[in-house]
Formats: C-alpha cells, sequence, structure tokens
C-alpha cells in the first residue's frame, strides 16, 4: 500500500516493468502457436491418408457436355437475326397451319379489325384454346413476297 501511495505522490511508478518476463511471455506464445498449426498440420495430413475415396457415381463417369449452341460467337448479330425475323412474323403475313386454313397477318392490321369489330365470343368452352401457334415458329423460314401471294 505504500508504495501505491508513493507512486501517486510522486505522479509516476519508481520500478519499472522487468523485460526478461514479457520477453519471456512472447516467446511461449509464439511457441505454443507453433506447436499448435505443427500438429493441426499432422492431424490433417492423417485424415487425408485415412479417408478412402469413395465410389465414382456415374455422373462422374461421363463428360457432359451442355446442348449447342453453347457459345455465341457474335451475339450482337443473333439478336439482330432473331429481333428482324420476330418483326418479320409480327408485320408480315403467313400461314400458320395451311391445311387448317390458319393465317398470320400484320399486327397493326389486326389491331385496327379488333377496334373495328370487337373482341369475339369463343365459340364452345372458353377456357379450350382450339388454335395454338406452333412453339417452333421461329424456326420455320421467312416466305419471300412472292410465296406470301
Amino acid at each position: 500500500m505504500a508504495d501505491l501511495q508513493e507512486a501517486k505522490e510522486r505522479g509516476y511508478e519508481r520500478s519499472d516493468v522487468e523485460v526478461r518476463w514479457v520477453l519471456w511471455l512472447g516467446v511461449a506464445f509464439v511457441v505454443v502457436v507453433a506447436v499448435s498449426a505443427a500438429l493441426l498440420g499432422g492431424l490433417l495430413g492423417l485424415f487425408e491418408a485415412a479417408r478412402a475415396p469413395g465410389p465414382v457415381s456415374p455422373l462422374e463417369r461421363v463428360d457432359l457436355v451442355p446442348p449447342a449452341p453453347r457459345l455465341e460467337a457474335r451475339p450482337l448479330e443473333t439478336l439482330e437475326q432473331v429481333r428482324r425475323r420476330e418483326n418479320e412474323i409480327l408485320h408480315g403475313y403467313g400461314w400458320v397451319d395451311r391445311d387448317a386454313g390458319i393465317a398470320r397477318i400484320p399486327i397493326d392490321r389486326a389491331m385496327a379489325i379488333l377496334a373495328e369489330r370487337g373482341w369475339p365470343e369463343p365459340a364452345g368452352d372458353p377456357t379450350v384454346l382450339r388454335h395454338a401457334p406452333p412453339f417452333d415458329i421461329l424456326d420455320q423460314p421467312v416466305p419471300t413476297q412472292d410465296e406470301r401471294r
């Protein structure tokens, strides 16, 4: 208690911390960390060596290649071609199903007819779609002006 009172009166401690103990504490910390790292590394090596490879699944035996096209060399040109094809379908005449008598007309003309005549009432069951366009409509070649007539 006297040392504390004396230190308060002087405004500082008379003796410093012993450097030897601080150095020993630092060395002990480094040794503990190094030994722990070595032990964990050895333990991990044992686990890796003890782990037997499992059976190979059928998916690992086969090289899976995604379907074509896997990579577009010129995506902007492809996009322009798709848009051009869609615009030709949207703004041109053509057959959807010639045998059934289902044709395609330009969207502007279709909207004008719809505005003039009104929405038609469905015949039969309105929940059943009778004439659906084919899903591969974009894969079909665009008819020329002569073929459209």
